[in-house]
């Protein structure tokens, strides 16, 4: 009797532990494996090319940046030699607002980025538009490095050359029907050429798919789909993403 009294002893209190135990290491187990699967799911396909040397190479680096940090990737874009090349150091401008003088934080860099064989004076603000990062791109002559601390909010809105597409809609000239919402503009320099990715906020916790585009910008405004400016679009990235858990 004490055999069989012990016995039940065992199973009562011994089976509920080992079944919690077998849910948790099943849990653990799928949580993995849809982890795997987001990082195989997560990729970069060539969707247009104009630079098949220009446009394979950054494939390659965007994928890989997929590959190692999963859906988060894109955000490890500007640590790639590439975008070091552009020399960004901190700047700011002053606005006044209710008679006070406020500053904002800013980049700048001087490089030739219109690609004319002069040096231009180039700043991104990273700016936030509904709490999501948009970035804006002003170009100036490079004379205007002298003051990189000294700009001023009236230099920026009037200037002539410059860049922004956070909110707004940007047609892929090279693809009917598909516009994009470029919150992300990244300057980089490839075999002495500059250009700039421009993709939507892809590392924002969400579902996301859409594309990415590289261009060369020639000369002023890049604001909407009615452009006075002139940029020609290189190369087009499709971005495939994985279904991701909402928080």
């Amino acid at each position: 009797m004490k055999t069989v009294s012990g016995l039940k002893w065992y199973v009562g209190h011994t089976l509920p532990s080992l079944f919690l135990l077998f849910i948790a290491w099943f849990c653990a187990l799928s949580t993995y494996s849809h982890a795997a699967d987001a990082v195989k799911t997560e990729r970069y396909t060539l969707a247009m090319s104009k630079d098949d040397s220009l446009c394979k190479h950054m494939l390659k680096l965007f994928n890989q940046d997929l590959k190692k940090y999963g859906w988060k990737g894109d955000e490890h874009q500007e640590e790639h030699e590439e975008f070091k090349r552009v020399p960004w150091q901190p700047a700011r401008f002053s606005a006044v607002i209710d008679g006070r003088v406020e500053y904002t934080d800013v980049e700048s860099a001087q490089f030739d980025f219109n690609n004319d064989g002069v040096q231009d004076f180039v700043v991104r603000w990273k700016s936030l538009l509904f709490n999501a990062r948009a970035d804006l791109l002003f170009i100036f002559d490079s004379e205007a490095a002298k003051r990189v601390n000294e700009l001023t909010s009236g230099e920026l809105r009037d200037s002539k050359d410059n860049i922004y597409l956070g909110g707004r809609s940007y047609f892929l000239s090279f693809l009917s029907d598909v516009m994009v919402d470029p919150r992300v503009l990244e300057p980089f320099i490839y075999r002495q050429t500059s250009y700039v990715v421009m993709r939507p906020l892809f590392e924002a916790d969400r579902t996301r798919a859409g594309y990415t585009v590289i261009a060369k910008y020639g000369e002023g405004q890049i604001v909407d789909r009615n452009s006075s400016g002139k940029m020609v679009d290189v190369c087009y990235f499709n971005r495939i993403g994985a279904k991701r858990v909402m928080h």
